[in-house]
């Protein structure tokens, strides 16, 4: 009774303070129904040891609760709490090593500000169907974090220090920012508009994109990871036998698909457990968040999702043709962005179209003319004319290649990559193999071109 006259007595400027102390369950629970109608101006937990629960959950709070340094072995539970003042727990530690134990706010409703500094949670922090109406912060060493339907009225900031974050089925109504050090994982963004969202210096590689919305205006801040395909050479019986993956950023849902379809070589390394999303899911994903790339000015970024993009793409499409095109853009020059794989292609027409006009091209006679003679039937005056003859090569396979006739082929078909006319001649054949060099040539230099601008911008 004396206490709850001493608690009915607070006015508005005083202040209930328990700091420093052993708070045991019973007195938190005495507490409770006094948060709502005591006129003090806080109550303060500054240095307290709750050495049983501390449990406010279901409570109606109308005074401002600090907890500064306190000691939570057993957790602190505010599930379901209505609070119309502000929380602030600063530099707290719930739970231990040992014990792990959570900092739960789900169901909860907050009006006013939620600030968290300097927080050690061993067993996770609980948001989900919670409602902030004011901002929110929150820091520190948190684990495991979850969000499932809590909903962010303002713009709100959150700095874990390791641990997962589970965004999924969040609602944000006004930017919230996710900024993470150490090891910090993402690991869901399932029904997120993520308009309104900004991910910094996170680990992103178990992260499935899938389900979440309008992912074209996410925002990616400082040194987010992202994931990378497996790595090493790789042996099959298909072509062609000795291989390996790109080394590139990509996202876990392309761990999915890959991971399901194609023959057993090709899906090794690949997690299947990250995502379910399928080819064609994943090109969108992936056109998604390369614009949220190209936004941000990460070209690097932007380039490895557009070949994760094109990939994705070619396995998805179901039309022949396409998928034709974009196997040879991505055998001759990897989508754009493989400048080596164009100058190899370059590099093997000019080696071709030189042996073929070795053997086949140049002559080994020169232009002639022969004269025909024409006679009128019933006799008459005989005309003639010249009639020009082609060049020909008559000189066996074994006899045709020289170094004189090597160097009349490779200025023949150098000149035909760079469109330049050449005074050597050349047999029919020859001729039919500079027009093939006059196409193949040029298309290969400007892909290498290409290829090669899209590595510096890297």
């Amino acid at each position: 009774m004396a206490r709850s006259a001493y608690l009915g007595s607070l006015g508005a400027s005083d202040v209930l303070d328990v700091r420093g102390n052993e708070v045991e369950g019973w007195l938190a629970r005495e507490l409770l129904p006094h948060l709502e109608t005591t006129a003090a101006r806080e109550v303060r937990f500054d240095q307290a040891r709750f050495s049983g629960d501390a449990g406010f959950s279901d409570a109606a709070v109308s005074v401002a609760l600090v907890f500064a340094e306190t000691d939570l072995p057993r957790g602190l539970s505010l599930a379901g709490a209505r609070f119309g003042a502000p929380l602030t727990l600063d530099r707290c530690t719930v739970g231990a090593s040992e014990a792990p134990a959570f900092l739960d706010l789900s169901g909860a409703e907050f009006t006013d500000p939620v600030v968290t500094t300097g927080l050690k949670v061993t067993g996770g922090v609980r948001l989900d169907g919670s409602s902030f109406a004011g901002p929110v912060r929150i820091s520190g060493l948190l684990d495991d974090v979850t969000t499932d339907g809590t909903r962010f009225q303002a713009e709100s900031v959150l700095r874990p220090e390791g641990g997962r974050i589970s965004l999924n089925g969040a609602r944000l109504e006004r930017p919230l920012t996710i900024a993470g050090t150490g090891n910090a994982k993402l690991s869901g963004l399932r029904g997120v508009d993520a308009s309104n969202l900004i991910l910094a210096d996170l680990d992103l590689s178990e992260c499935p994109f899938d389900g979440a919305l309008h992912l074209d205006f996410v925002r990616f801040e400082g040194t987010c990871q992202f994931s990378r395909p497996p790595g090493g050479v790789r042996r099959t019986w298909a072509f062609p036998p000795l291989w390996r993956w790109t080394s590139r950023d990509c996202i876990a849902d392309e761990h999915g698909w890959r991971a399901s379809t194609g023959p057993r070589s090709k899906r090794d390394g690949w997690d299947g457990s990250l995502s379910t999303a399928s080819a064609a899911q994943a090109t969108h994903l992936y056109r998604a968040l390369r614009k949220a790339q190209e936004d941000a000015k990460h070209e690097p970024g932007a380039a490895d999702f557009y070949f994760g993009e094109m990939d994705s793409r070619r396995r998805a499409t179901r039309r022949g043709g396409e998928r034709i095109l974009l196997w040879l853009y991505w055998l001759t020059a990897g989508y754009g962005l493989r400048a080596s794989r164009a100058f190899s292609c370059l590099l093997v027409v000019l080696l071709l179209g030189i042996a073929s006009q070795v053997a086949f091209g140049v002559p080994d006679s020169e232009e002639g003319q022969s004269v025909g003679l024409i006679a009128p039937v019933g006799g008459g005056v005989v005309t003639g004319r010249l009639v020009p003859l082609d060049p020909e090569l008559k000189a066996p396979m074994s006899r045709r290649w020289t170094g004189k006739r090597t160097a009349d082929a490779a200025e023949a078909t150098i000149n035909a990559v760079v469109f330049r006319s050449t005074a050597q001649k050349l047999t029919n054949t020859g001729k039919w193999i500079e027009a093939g060099v006059r196409v193949l040539g040029p298309l290969f230099l400007a892909l290498a071109l290409l290829s090669l601008r899209n590595r510096v911008k890297r």
